[in-house]
């Protein structure tokens, strides 16, 4: 990348940060929520599906074995009144702290209020069963077992089993309730956060489209601007062509091998200065824009044109000869005398050849500007003559 061009795109690039755009900002904005959202919702959801699934686990184990146990204590003891086999004995006093602690983890699990007050009923009814069981178990030892089963078979024992076992569906109809609410919960939350970032992309989309237009828009208008500085500094304002400066670098450029032979013409437009006195300079650019579009149509795309100075032009003819130059110069010649034009422009043109590199640029300068003098002159003389 050339220098030049490099401190455009700097200056371009100071320009745009001079042009806040609060649009990128609320983009930028948008873009760092959005992307922290996401990430935030996929680790609570990785975190929440994780604890739910051991907790939901949990809870559905901690209900199956509170009923498991319970029945199983039950078991024994019927079992050991209707044989009158002690051995049981041993399988309910495996059971019973189990129910204990299956209540423990229960508790630890759901710091419900509902579930301590099921808990405390589910103790009482398990304490008044304990006692039953133990009188049984008693009986049997002492050979009464019919007694024994009798117990068993009262109102007070089966009574506390019917409650027990209501506590026990009770407490687990909570618990599920419990897990069915935590997922209403999680299923609302994540709606609310899906909402949020489907509003969040819409405005994010909304933002980034403003905010790459109105900077595409600065981009445009500075580069616009960069156009047309860039437009003046090797063009004529009045008439659009290329200025002295271009055409000083341009015959710098061309001064080579590959363009002999090259053709220099100067041309001095006649009596501008009468025209600005008599008809004002209005008039005066006027003709200067008319000789322009003559000159153009007579050069076409062969050549160099530019404004030379205030009423002077110039002309680069890259591999042109005499001949050809010539055809040019009578065309513009010609091109002068069919304007409409009032009044008729009139330019005296000079040119000379470089037809060799040992030839320097200056004395072809020299040349042409000394011919085209000469037929100013003459063209005045002539005029005085009619």
């Amino acid at each position: 990348m050339s220098i030049k061009r490099a401190m455009k795109n700097k200056y371009i690039v100071k320009k745009l940060h001079n042009h806040s755009n609060p649009w990128f900002i609320i983009s930028v904005a948008v873009t760092v929520l959005l992307i922290v959202t996401l990430i935030s919702h996929l680790i609570y959801s990785y975190t929440t599906i994780k604890n739910f699934e051991h907790n939901k686990l949990a809870v559905e184990r901690a209900s199956g074995e509170l009923t498991l146990y319970a029945n199983q204590l039950e078991m024994s003891t019927r079992i050991a009144a209707a044989t009158g086999d002690l051995s049981w004995e041993k399988d309910y006093d495996e059971h019973l702290p189990k129910v204990n602690e299956t209540l423990y983890n229960i508790d630890e699990m759901l710091d419900l209020d509902e579930v301590g007050q099921k808990q405390e009923k589910i103790s009482s009814h398990l304490h008044e069963l304990q006692s039953i069981e133990n009188q049984a178990f008693t009986l049997i030892s002492q050979g009464e077992k019919d007694q024994a089963f009798e117990l068993l078979q009262g109102w007070t024992y089966t009574k506390n089993q019917l409650e027990l076992k209501t506590s026990i569906e009770s407490l687990t109809n909570i618990m599920h309730e419990h897990v069915h609410s935590k997922i209403l919960s999680e299923r609302s939350l994540s709606l609310s956060l899906l909402i949020f970032i489907a509003l969040s992309s819409i405005l994010l989309m909304i933002s980034w489209f403003i905010s790459i237009k109105l900077w595409y828009a600065q981009v445009k208008t500075q580069q616009e601007k960069e156009d047309r500085i860039n437009y003046l500094i090797y063009h004529d304002a009045l008439t659009g062509t290329y200025n002295r400066r271009f055409f000083e670098e341009e015959s710098e450029r061309l001064d080579n091998e590959n363009n002999l032979p090259l053709t220099l013409i100067i041309g001095d437009v006649n009596d501008l200065k009468k025209v600005n006195d008599r008809m004002g300079h209005k008039k005066g650019d006027e003709l200067l824009i008319e000789l322009t579009r003559i000159l153009k149509e007579a050069v076409g795309k062969t050549g160099i044109l530019a404004r030379w100075g205030g009423d002077e032009f110039g002309i680069l003819l890259p591999n042109t000869s005499f001949i050809s130059a010539k055809k040019i110069v009578d065309k513009i010649n010609e091109g002068c005398k069919k304007s409409d034009f009032k009044p008729c422009p009139s330019i005296s043109l000079g040119y000379a050849i470089k037809l060799d590199t040992s030839q320097s640029m200056d004395k072809i300068f020299t040349d042409a500007e000394d011919e085209m003098y000469r037929r100013k002159i003459a063209g005045k003389e002539s005029e005085e003559d009619k």
